[in-house]
Formats: C-alpha cells, sequence, structure tokens
C-alpha cells in the first residue's frame, strides 16, 4: 500500500493579499472539525492566521500555518479529502468557493496569482 502524501501549497504575502481581497475572511475561535477524510471539498482554505492540524487514524500528521493553501485541487477536480483536519483556536482563513477560483484562473483579478492556480491544480496527484 503507497503512503498518501497531502500536498501543500505556501503562498508569497503579496498572493495573500490579493486573495484576502476577492473571498471573505473566518476566524475561528474555538478548535472546530474542518472537513473530515473522504470529504469532497465545497471550498479550499487559504490560512492567515493560527494553526490547522492535518489528522490521519486520530495521528497529526502536519500542522499548517500563514499561507498555507488548503483543498483546491480537490475542489477543482472534484476530489475527496486524504485527510482530516482541525482548526485550532484563534485561526483565521479565507475560504475560496469554485467560481472565485474560476474568477482567478480566468485572469479576471491577477496574472500571476492565475499561474500559480494554475501551477497547483496540473501537479501530479501523490497517491
Amino acid at each position: 500500500m503507497k503512503k498518501t502524501k497531502y500536498p501543500i501549497t505556501s503562498l508569497k504575502t503579496e498572493l495573500i493579499e490579493k486573495i484576502k481581497s476577492v473571498a471573505p475572511i473566518h476566524k475561528y475561535t474555538v478548535q472546530s472539525d474542518l472537513f473530515y477524510e473522504g470529504q469532497t471539498p465545497v471550498v479550499a482554505f487559504l490560512l492567515l492566521d493560527g494553526h490547522v492540524q492535518l489528522v490521519k487514524n486520530k495521528k497529526i500528521k502536519k500542522v499548517l500555518s500563514f499561507g498555507d493553501l488548503i483543498g483546491l485541487k480537490e475542489l477543482i477536480h472534484h476530489l475527496p479529502y486524504p485527510l482530516s483536519a482541525q482548526v485550532l483556536p484563534n485561526t483565521e482563513m479565507v475560504f475560496l468557493d469554485k467560481s472565485t477560483i474560476l474568477e482567478i484562473l480566468n485572469l479576471v483579478h491577477d496574472q500571476e496569482l492565475s499561474e500559480v492556480f494554475k501551477e497547483i491544480i496540473s501537479e501530479d496527484q501523490a497517491v
């Protein structure tokens, strides 16, 4: 059986600022489940402050922080999440729905951001 490696992309501050201008920001004050392994996403997430834990079999596999983008490839390709995620208290993030991502991909907002998103989406899926 192959090990699943979950791809995470960390974005530069200038790209994060561009994303913040086109998508809503959400703040979590308590620990919450963000998504579950096997769930098909309805949004992608960009961490602005705080931390998210990626969990598999009740074990923390990775802790994400500022600038990490989660679930973009899964959202666009309609793939289930390979891990579960828990948001820690005092975490702030941007929710990116599919229509906003498609606008970004179609150069509506910024060419550099569009190119970064296209690169993320087209990377080979690690299974």
